[in-house]
């Protein structure tokens, strides 16, 4: 079970504890949320993105993405299913453009040294399918799409660590 929660930017303090605006549960564990704030929804990919959710800006599910709408975007990891698409660890909407980053799965046929991948939906997750996929360089051991991701001003930037003293950050120029 996940609670997702909306905070007020000006209401965070140092020193404070931030209340939350609004909240609501999901009997999943999301792993990763996108924020379209021009369509007022939130995308929602559960653990190893078995599920993908879209919720509007007052939690109401709008869509739940089927497992074969999943295989066809590249998303997911079922292998019950033997769906083999990518973990998504994070992503965001940018310029109406969802923005994903993961993991390929260790276990699949043909599984790559490199498995972080940047895959970007020019129409979010609405057909058509226009998927752009992109393997992301090698970190010094480490895998890139494995955690937090940002794009901004020309650049993607990866956290790909677990928050923590020896944690690093890469910033990768990007060009469309």
């Amino acid at each position: 079970r996940s609670v997702i929660r909306r905070y007020g930017i000006a209401d965070l303090r140092a020193g404070r504890t931030p209340e939350p605006v609004f909240e609501f549960g999901v009997d999943d564990h999301i792993g990763a949320i996108a924020v379209a704030r021009d369509q007022g929804l939130l995308f929602g990919a559960s653990w190893d993105t078995e599920s993908v959710y879209v919720w509007d800006f007052e939690g109401r599910l709008r869509e739940t993405k089927a497992p074969d709408e999943l295989r066809a975007l590249g998303l997911g990891i079922d292998r019950r299913a033997d769906r083999t698409g990518l973990a998504v660890q994070d992503w965001k909407v940018v310029r109406g453009e969802l923005f994903a980053s993961g993991l390929l799965p260790r276990d699949a046929p043909d599984s790559p040294i490199v498995r972080s991948r940047l895959l970007i939906f020019p129409n979010r997750l609405a057909a058509p399918h226009d998927v752009r996929a992109i393997e992301l360089p090698p970190g010094p051991g480490v895998e890139l799409g494995r955690e937090g991701m940002a794009v901004a001003d020309g650049f993607l930037h990866f956290i790909p660590s677990d928050l923590g003293p020896a944690n690093q950050y890469f910033r990768i120029p990007f060009v469309k």
